[in-house]
């Protein structure tokens, strides 16, 4: 993260191709892991579906359904961690594709 300032405004930028934006050099598909990030993504809906399906199948006794408040915070947390993981990988390869290309 770097700061800036502009017209007597600080601004923070938020990696190097919000900066390569702002210099006016054009973006490549190259440069970023979309690869990364469609594999994220598909990783992603694939463990929210499976997760849903769990919840689902809680809802069907009357039992199971007392455990949903119970685990609903784990399993979203579980969910928040693993999101977070896989899109911060991706941005860093993009990131350092960006930095060796700079290079």
């Amino acid at each position: 993260m770097t700061w800036s300032t502009e017209a007597g405004r600080a601004s923070v930028f938020w990696g190097p191709e919000v900066e390569k934006l702002k210099s006016g050099l054009p973006l490549s598909p190259g440069e970023f892991d979309l690869g990364g990030y469609l594999l994220a993504l598909i990783i992603i809906f694939g463990l929210s579906t499976l997760l849903t399906f769990v919840m689902q199948f809680l809802y069907l006794s009357v039992c199971l359904c007392c455990l949903i408040p119970i685990l609903m915070a784990p399993i979203a947390f579980y969910l928040m961690l693993v999101t977070n993981t896989l899109y911060a990988r991706a941005y860093r390869t993009g990131a350092q594709n960006l930095a060796a290309r700079a290079d």
